[in-house]
C-alpha cells in the first residue's frame, strides 16, 4: 500500500574513524544515571548502537524502536505524521523519553510524539523495560527510552553528507561535521526531511539541528553542552473515510479533514559540568530547558500550546555508588487550556553489591515531592546473575508511578463541577525476570516474563464528562523472546511478544484494554554478501481493539515488510530499496471519532 523507493548517497572525508568510538567498553548510562558495564544490566535491556541506527536509515527514532519486542509503535496521519510507543502494555504517557540524561518535554498528555525527534546526532538508543521510577521518577511504569549524543574519539574529523530520495516526491538530505582534539570536541548535524504524504492533506515538511560541544578546561574539569531544534508542518488528514473494508491503495488515500494543519517546533538545551575528581568521588552537575511547542488548525480554529520543561541534576558517584538530587518545573501556557505550573524536587540513590562470584544486587530508592500531590517513594532492585559467557539470568522488582498530566487537569471541556478535586498519581508495582543463552558460535536466545498491578489507574469517567478520576485497577503481563545469530557477515533476529492488559473499574470485572494487541513479532536480517549489503525487516501486529473489551472499532492485524541493498565505493555509500514490499493494505489504529489510520 506504501511502497516507496529509496535512493542514497553518503559523502565520508574523516581523518580518524568514529567508529572506533564504538569499541570503548558498552556501558548503560541510564540504568543507574552513571556507567554501568553492560553485563550488570537486566537480560531485556537493548542497546541500538551506530552501526544499526545506520542500517535503518531513519527520519526519525520511532522507525529503529518498532522492531524492539518490549516496545509497540502507533503512527498515526500517515509514515510522517505523529508517532507515539508504549512499552508492555502502558500506554506512551506511562513510557519515560530522556536525551542525556534529562526527560523530553511532552504534550499535554504526557505523550512525547517521536515524529518530531530528529534521527541525526544518535550515537545509540537504550531500552529499558519495566518500572524505573527509582531513578527517574513519574511516568516510567512502562519503561525508558534513553537518546544518547555521539561522542568523538581523540583526533577524530568528519564530515559526511546524504540524500535520500523516495515516493510521494520524498526527500531526506542530511549533513555532520565534527573534530575532537585532546580538550575540546565538537559535532554537528542538520537534516531536512520533505513529503506529498501517501494520504490526502499528508504533506509533511521538518527541518533539525543537533549538536554537542565539549571542553576540558585545565584542573578545573570538563564542561559539556548538548541540544537539538526540530522545526516541522504537517497536514492532518485525522483518519480515512474509506470502509477498511474497500481499501485497495488509493481509497484510503481519502482524508476526514482536508484543511487541518499542525506546525511543531522541539528544542532541548541542556549544559553539565563535571568538577574534577575528588579521590573516588566524581560529581557531575547539569540543567537544561526544553520547549514543546504547537500550533494546531482544526475545526476551522487555531490553537497554540507551549509546554516548557527546565530541569537540574546533580549527581555524586563514589565507585559503585551514585545519589543525586533533581528539580523539574514545567510550565503549560496556552489560549484553550489556561496558564499552569508543576514542580518536582526529588533525592534519588542507587548501590551495586556483589555477594558473590558472577552474582550483583542493585537497590535503588527515589522520592519525589510535587506540590500537586502526595510525595511518593519509589524502591526497586535488580538481580543480575552472570555464572559464565553462556548463561545470563536477572530479576527485577520496582515501584513506579504516573503522575497526572495537564490534560488531565485543566482539560475546558470538563465542567469545574466534574473534575476531581484530589486526583493522585498512579501507582504499580513491576515484576520481571529472565534468561539468556549465548554460545560461541554466534547464536543467542533471550526469554523474559513480566507483571504489573496497577492501582488508582488514571482514567475518564464517562459519567463526569470523561473528567480524570482515580478509577481502575489493572494488570500487564506477558513474554517476550528473542532468538538470533550473529556471525560475522550474517546477523538474524527474530523476536515475539505475548501481553495481556486488563483494567477493572470499582466493582466491575476486568476486561482488556483498548489498543493492546496480545501478540507483536519481528524480524530483522543484515546479510553482507560482498558486493552488496541486504538488510531487511518485517513485523506482525496481532488485531487490537479502540474500546475496553474487544468493543468500538476492530483494528485487524497486518504485517509488513522492507528490503534495501547498499553498495560501498570508498567514502561513497549507494542504496535502494523498497517499503511495504508485499503491498499489504492495513491500518496502524484507530478511534470512534475518525475511524482508522492508514
Amino acid at each position: 500500500m506504501k511502497s516507496r523507493l529509496l535512493y542514497t548517497a553518503v559523502l565520508l572525508a574523516a581523518s580518524a574513524s568514529v567508529s572506533s568510538a564504538q569499541k570503548a567498553s558498552e556501558v548503560f548510562f541510564s540504568l543507574s544515571r552513571a556507567p554501568l558495564q553492560s553485563q550488570s544490566v537486566p537480560v531485556d535491556a537493548r542497546t541500538l548502537k551506530k552501526k544499526e541506527i545506520e542500517l535503518y536509515k531513519p527520519q526519525n527514532p520511532a522507525e529503529l524502536l518498532e522492531h524492539t519486542p518490549s516496545i509497540s509503535v502507533r503512527k498515526m496521519n500517515g509514515a510522517y505524521g505523529a508517532s507515539v510507543l508504549s512499552m508492555r502494555g502502558f500506554s506512551s504517557k506511562q513510557t519515560a523519553v530522556v536525551v542525556d540524561d534529562m526527560k523530553l518535554p511532552a504534550d499535554l498528555t504526557g505523550t512525547v510524539d517521536f515524529s518530531a525527534l530528529p534521527a541525526s546526532g544518535i550515537d545509540r538508543i537504550e531500552i529499558l523495560p519495566g518500572g524505573w521510577s527509582p531513578l527517574y521518577g513519574a511516568n516510567a511504569e512502562g519503561g525508558i527510552v534513553h537518546i544518547i549524543s555521539p561522542k568523538l574519539p581523540q583526533g577524530a574529523r568528519i564530515a559526511e553528507a546524504g540524500s535520500e530520495f523516495s515516493s510521494y516526491r520524498g526527500r531526506y538530505n542530511q549533513v555532520k561535521a565534527g573534530f575532537a582534539e585532546k580538550k575540546v570536541s565538537a559535532l554537528i548535524t542538520g537534516s531536512n526531511a520533505y513529503s506529498d504524504g501517501f494520504q490526502q492533506n499528508s504533506l509533511f515538511a521538518k527541518n533539525a539541528v543537533t549538536g554537542v560541544f565539549s571542553w576540558e578546561i585545565p584542573s578545573a574539569g570538563r564542561v559539556t553542552v548538548r541540544g537539538f531544534e526540530s522545526f516541522s508542518r504537517i497536514g492532518l488528514p485525522s483518519g480515512t473515510p474509506a470502509p477498511i473494508a474497500d481499501w485497495n491503495g488509493k481509497k484510503e488515500r481519502q482524508a476526514n479533514r482536508l484543511d487541518d494543519y499542525q506546525k511543531s517546533e522541539r528544542n532541548l538545551v541542556n549544559a553539565g559540568y563535571e568538577l574534577p575528581a575528588l579521590g573516588a568521588a566524581r560529581v557531575n552537575v547539569s540543567a537544561g530547558i526544553g520547549n514543546n511547542v504547537v500550533n494546531a488548525f482544526q475545526f476551522n480554529s487555531m490553537t497554540r500550546i507551549t509546554l516548557q520543561t527546565r530541569s537540574a541534576s546533580v549527581k555524586c558517584l563514589f565507585g559503585d555508588s551514585v545519589a543525586g538530587a533533581d528539580y523539574d518545573r514545567g510550565l503549560l501556557s496556552s489560549d484553550l487550556y489556561g496558564r499552569h505550573t508543576d514542580r518536582t524536587y526529588a533525592l534519588f540513590g542507587q548501590h551495586v553489591l556483589r555477594p558473590a562470584e558472577g552474582l550483583e544486587v542493585v537497590p535503588a530508592a527515589r522520592y519525589d515531592d510535587n506540590k500537586r500531590f502526595d510525595a511518593v517513594f519509589s524502591p526497586g532492585v535488580s538481580l543480575v546473575y552472570s555464572p559464565d559467557f553462556t548463561w545470563k539470568f536477572s530479576a527485577r522488582a520496582a515501584k513506579a508511578f504516573q503522575a497526572p498530566t495537564f490534560a488531565d487537569l485543566y482539560d475546558p471541556f470538563v465542567p469545574a463541577a466534574d473534575v476531581s478535586p484530589n486526583l493522585e498519581p498512579e501507582k504499580s508495582i513491576n515484576y520481571q525476570a529472565g534468561g539468556q543463552w549465548n554460545s560461541a558460535a554466534g547464536f543467542y536466545a533471550v526469554l523474559t516474563g513480566y507483571r504489573s498491578d496497577i492501582k488508582d489507574r488514571i482514567a475518564l469517567d464517562a459519567a463526569r464528562s470523561f473528567a480524570a478520576y482515580n478509577l481502575d485497577t489493572a494488570f500487564n503481563r506477558g513474554l517476550e523472546g528473542e532468538i538470533g545469530y550473529k556471525g560475522g557477515a550474517v546477523k538474524v533476529t527474530g523476536t515475539h511478544t505475548y501481553n495481556q492488559s486488563k483494567g477493572r473499574p470499582s466493582g466491575g470485572n476486568y476486561r482488556s484494554l483498548a489498543l493492546s494487541p496480545q501478540h507483536r513479532s519481528s524480524l530483522v536480517a543484515d546479510i553482507d554478501a560482498g558486493p552488496f549489503n541486504i538488510f531487511g525487516k518485517a513485523r506482525y501486529v496481532s488485531k487490537q481493539y479502540t474500546g475496553r473489551g474487544h468493543s468500538g472499532l476492530r483494528v485487524p492485524d497486518f504485517i509488513t515488510a522492507d528490503l534495501s541493498l547498499s553498495k560501498k565505493f570508498g567514502g561513497v555509500e549507494l542504496s535502494g530499496g523498497a517499503d511495504n514490499i508485499l503491498d499489504r493494505h492495513y491500518a496502524e489504529t484507530a478511534d470512534t471519532t475518525n475511524g482508522y489510520y492508514v
